[in-house]
This record gives C-alpha cells, sequence and structure tokens, in this order.
C-alpha cells in the first residue's frame, strides 16, 4: 500500500537503528546546525508554502532581509496561521559509491561494436527505502575526508535537548545496482548508444556508508479552507544555513496548473553528480544528446519517481532490495569513508582515467586511418585531438604519425603507472573471486 502524504516523512519505528553500530565502517557528519537556527531557517520556506498570499509575501521578507523582521510581523498578526507542529532530528543513511567499467557499445540503430569506459565518482543510493525521504539524493553536500567514526553513545546526544534518531541501514548498494543493469538491459539505448550490461566489466566498485544529520519538520496550517500539514527537510552538515538545503514538496496548488510535478520535492538534487563515458569510436553520426547526460537523468529519475497523485506517494524501487538483500558489513566493497582505502581508489580512477583517454584517442585514430586507405601518408595529414578534463576542453593538432608516437608514449607510460596505484584491496578482491570461480569450476568437473 501506498503511503499517504501527511505521514510520509514520520520515521517509521521499523526503520530506526539500534542504539549500536553494526559496522565501524560507518562515519557520521556531525550535526553542526542547532535546533532553532534550523527552525529559524525553514520560517520562511513554511510561510512560502501555506498558499496563504500574505505569507508568501511575509516569507519571502524574512528569507531575503532576515528573520529579524519577525516579532514586528508577530506584532500585526502575520503568519499565525503557520503552526511547528513537530521537530525531529534524524542520522539519514547514506550510501556514495564510486566505480569503473568497461565494455562494448554500438549504435542504437545498428553499427560494429567498439569499446567504452565509464567512471562514476560519488553519486548517491539511499540507504533505507523510506519513501519520500528515499527520494532525496545527498550526494551534493561536500563532506570531509577525515569524517569520524559512528558512535551511537557520543553521535546520538550531540543535541542538548533533542534525541538524534538514528535510521538503519537496509539498502544494499550492490544488489541495488544489480537491479539498475536489468533496468538497462530493458531499455539499453542511452541517447543513441545501446550497451548490454552484460558485457561490462566492473574493474572497480567501492560504496561507502555515512550517516547524514538532517531535521524532519512538521507544519500545520490551521487557518482559512486550505487546512493541511507539510513537512520540511533540512540539512544540517554546517553552521551556515545558507550552505543547509531545505528540501520543499511540491504543495497542492502544483497539480492545479495542470501537468504533475516531475519530483516529488520542488528542489531535488541529482543522484549521480559526476560521470564520465569514454568511447573507444567516434560515432558515425554525433548524438543528439550526450548518452553520459541521459544515463544520468536516467539514474536520478529511476531513483526518484514522479509522484501520480497529490495525495499518494509511490514506493522507492530500493524497496524491494532491502527486502531480499541484507547489507553484508563483510564485504571488502564496503569502505570507511575516511579510509585509505577510498583515498586509493580516486588515485587509482584518476590515473585509470588517463589510460582510457589515450587508449580511446589511439582507437580513433586508427578508425580515422583505415577510412583513408593502405596509400596515405600520415605525416602529411594534420589530425585535430580534442579532449576533455576538469570541465575544460582542449585540442592539439599535429602530422598523424607524430600525434600517434605521442600518444602511444602517453598510453605506456600511464598503464605502467595505473599498475603501480592498483589498491591492494582491489588486488586481494581480484584474487578471492578468480580462486572462487576456479573451486566452482572444479566442482561441477568432480
Amino acid at each position: 500500500m501506498l503511503r499517504k502524504v501527511n505521514t510520509a516523512l514520520r520515521v517509521p519505528r521499523l526503520a530506526r537503528a539500534s542504539s549500536s553500530s553494526p559496522s565501524s565502517k560507518i562515519c557520521a557528519v556531525p550535526f553542526r546546525l542547532q535546533p532553532n537556527a534550523a527552525k529559524e531557517a525553514m520560517l520562511p520556506m513554511s510561510l512560502m508554502l501555506s498558499g496563504n498570499p500574505i505569507n508568501l509575501m511575509y516569507g519571502l521578507a524574512l528569507r531575503f532581509f532576515g528573520t529579524g523582521l519577525e516579532p514586528m510581523g508577530r506584532e500585526f498578526g502575520l503568519g499565525t496561521s503557520i503552526e511547528l507542529q513537530s521537530l525531529a532530528a534524524a542520522y539519514w543513511p547514506v550510501w556514495r559509491w564510486d566505480m569503473m567499467a568497461e565494455g562494448p557499445w554500438s549504435p542504437a540503430h545498428g553499427g560494429e561494436e567498439s569499446p567504452a569506459w565509464m567512471t562514476v565518482r560519488e553519486a548517491y543510493i539511499p540507504g533505507n527505502p523510506f519513501a519520500p525521504l528515499s527520494y532525496l539524493s545527498f550526494s551534493i553536500p561536500p563532506l570531509e575526508d577525515d569524517l569520524p567514526v559512528y558512535n551511537p553513545t557520543k553521535d546520538l546526544n550531540q543535541l542538548r535537548d533533542m534525541d538524534i534518531v538514528p535510521v538503519d541501514f537496509t539498502v544494499d548498494p550492490f544488489a541495488t545496482i544489480d537491479k539498475l543493469k536489468d533496468v538497462i538491459k530493458r531499455q539499453r539505448n542511452m541517447g543513441g548508444m545501446k550497451i548490454d550490461p552484460d558485457k561490462w566489466r566492473e574493474s572497480l566498485l567501492a560504496a561507502y556508508p555515512i550517516y547524514f544529520p538532517i531535521y524532519i519538520a512538521e507544519y500545520v496550517i490551521t487557518g482559512g479552507d486550505n487546512k493541511r500539514s507539510f513537512q520540511l527537510i533540512m540539512d544540517a552538515h554546517s553552521e551556515d544555513t545558507g550552505k543547509c538545503r531545505v528540501s520543499v514538496p511540491n504543495p497542492p496548488e502544483v497539480w492545479l496548473k495542470g501537468a504533475p510535478p516531475k519530483n516529488y520535492f520542488v528542489n531535488p538534487a541529482p543522484f549521480m553528480p559526476t560521470m564520465t563515458l569514454i568511447l573507444g569510436a567516434a560515432p558515425a553520426q554525433p548524438f543528439q544528446r550526450s548518452p553520459a547526460e541521459v544515463a544520468r537523468i536516467n539514474y536520478d529519475q529511476w531513483f526518484s519517481p514522479a509522484p501520480e497523485s497529490k495525495d499518494e506517494i509511490r514506493h522507492s524501487p530500493t524497496l524491494g532490495v532491502s527486502r531480499n538483500a541484507k547489507v553484508d558489513w563483510n564485504n571488502p566493497r564496503v569502505q570507511a569513508w575516511n579510509s585509505v582505502e577510498r583515498e586509493e581508489n580516486g588515485e587509482y580512477i584518476e590515473e585509470a582515467f588517463e589510460v582510457q583517454k589515450n587508449f580511446a584517442a589511439i582507437s580513433n585514430m586508427a578508425h580515422a586511418s583505415e577510412q583513408l586507405g593502405d596509400g596515405a601518408d600520415l605525416k602529411d595529414i594534420d589530425f585535430r585531438l580534442t579532449s576533455w578534463e576538469n570541465g575544460k576542453t582542449t585540442t592539439s593538432s599535429g602530422p598523424m604519425s607524430d600525434m600517434k608516437a605521442s600518444l602511444e608514449e602517453s598510453l605506456a607510460k600511464s598503464t605502467s603507472e595505473l599498475a603501480k596505484s592498483k589498491p591492494q584491496w582491489l588486488q586481494e578482491f581480484e584474487k578471492a573471486m578468480i580462486e572462487k570461480a576456479q573451486s566452482q569450476q572444479d566442482k561441477k568437473d568432480n
């Protein structure tokens, strides 16, 4: 059954974690925003969501000129129809994950397969399927590398007069990614690019469990005909309220405008902010839309589906995962955010990017030389190479033969560096997987 909106954000008892930590790999972001500061920051938004034009103007005034106007507003009776019913502090379970994968791709409308490489950095998977809270992405707030290990005795007592409710990790990130692969199998087309997940191989996949601090406030509209309740969610990772997002559900007025909203929340953040896709051969025809952009959009829409009505909320796609697969805290791919493994993963991904970029350039150059025929002199052909790094596009040109020699030299160097930077945990994990596969094969043979 679908949950009603007016009860959707109350943390259910079954979602609450026990008083002990299930794993020392969980890190916790401290509550740096105090409850009173959170109340002040959420007040303007609550007024603007009331549907009352006077409250809307008052809320805008508080937002732009500060809550110093509130005493004057109370004197004139402004905002009295909005009442803060409750405020709860919670630790919301967050998975951030890194991945490198490679496999073949082909044009969606037919054509030869070519190699491709995909890199994902710090994408987001909710640690609990409780909707619509699971529809919010927590991949955007920058987090310190040295986050402390979660300590329930200490972390749940940070706020003087308010308990902090920890919500349990029940969504396995790797089972979620496997389920996502099934979705890709059915769709296959990413902006004109066709891929088969069964043919792709993950060269690195790691997930980092984090407890992220949030406030959940419930407001009640008591005046006029528009009597209802609604909830706001506010990040609590910074003392600066300007850096703490207030997540706002779409008010009923949005539905009156015709087309239903695309997301339950007015201000959704991306679930996959950083993804790099490198193709080993240029498409015969330019893509109408970047496949990487299409993949990011589809990822967001799958995790945060559009509402079907203003009164009900759809289940999270991670609900089935939480029922069918438990989190394996002993899995070596589950790693602490503050760990050496995560630092090594980042370095390895950067080195791999150099290898993939150079290999793709050589592959594209080989394809171009094939089009020229056997009698072409590569020294007389000017070749232009465009690359994208750190958000900037750079272009270099020169004789094709010289460019090819330079790229091959760079590829050899970057490949050597990549082998040296491979994380120790990944080497051990791959060795264990090979031994497991060999053992299973031996059992079949016997």
